[in-house]
């Protein structure tokens, strides 16, 4: 509760300081991080075992991917398509 509390206080507070300051729309110069070291990646040896999910939970998982990821195929049959001039 108390750091809920001090996050909103924090957020109004700079909201007020910010207020009436306007972004740039155009930078100088693009943040491309290169003067950050590469991390290092496991190999794939490396990674740690998943268990797989239990059959169970396939269609509930293949519906969240379909609805919030990739979306349902469009029915291709009803489109018409006709060029305009």
């Amino acid at each position: 509760m108390l750091k809920n509390l001090f996050s909103s206080i924090l957020f109004v507070g700079c909201g007020l300081c910010a207020h009436g300051q306007q972004l740039p729309l155009v930078y100088d110069q693009e943040h491309t991080g290169k003067h950050f070291p590469t991390p290092d990646m496991p190999g794939y040896d490396q990674l740690p075992e998943c268990r797989e999910l239990p059959e169970s939970q396939y269609p509930e998982v293949e519906a969240f991917l379909d609805k919030f990821l990739l979306g349902k195929p469009t029915d291709t049959d009803n489109i018409q398509i006709s060029v305009l001039k």
